[in-house]
Formats: structure tokens, C-alpha cells, sequence
């Protein structure tokens, strides 16, 4: 489990991500995730987020299961790469788990 970067107010975990974008001189790398803040509450437990390769995490929402948080991320995932196609340096290059 990593801890919290500045910008998220619990601990969480990593359930699901993608591979890294390419970035390039000026767009920083960046990939989709799905984390499980920790320890969990009574509500929005799981939340789909940004993160770059600096290890901040932005935009993204939160959600109160992993199935709804996971459905979303896939829908992402493939609306982003519908517009960022292959070559482009915010394509994401696939789901890694």
C-alpha cells in the first residue's frame, strides 16, 4: 500500500491502473488509475483518478464500490484512446491489471 501523496487526504491503494502515457518535452507522463482509500469509510470508498509520473493525482471522482469505479475506468480508457490515438503522447497504452 503507498501512502497518500499531498493532494489526496487518505492513505490508499492501487487496484487498477493503465501503462503510461509517452508524454513528451512538455506533457508529462501520465495513467489512469483506481484506488481504495484506506481505511475505508462509509462512503466513496473508491475513487478513479490521474496520475503523473511525479506521483500527483488529480480530477477523476469518487464512488462507492470498486465495480462502479472500475466500469468508469474502463469507459475512460477507452473514450481517452478514441481521441488520443496511437502516436499521440497522451494515448494510454493499455490496462496493466
Amino acid at each position: 500500500m503507498r501512502n497518500s501523496y499531498t493532494n489526496e487526504s487518505r492513505k490508499y491503494k492501487i487496484l487498477h491502473h493503465t501503462k503510461w502515457s509517452k508524454g513528451n518535452d512538455i506533457e508529462v507522463p501520465t495513467r489512469l488509475i483506481v484506488i481504495q482509500f484506506t481505511p475505508m469509510r462509509d462512503h466513496g470508498d473508491y475513487a478513479l483518478r490521474w496520475q503523473n509520473k511525479d506521483g500527483a493525482t488529480y480530477g477523476g471522482g469518487a464512488f462507492e464500490t470498486e465495480t462502479g469505479a472500475t466500469a468508469r475506468f474502463m469507459r475512460s480508457v477507452e473514450v481517452h484512446n478514441a481521441i488520443y490515438r496511437v502516436g499521440n503522447p497522451s494515448h494510454l497504452p493499455g490496462v496493466v491489471k
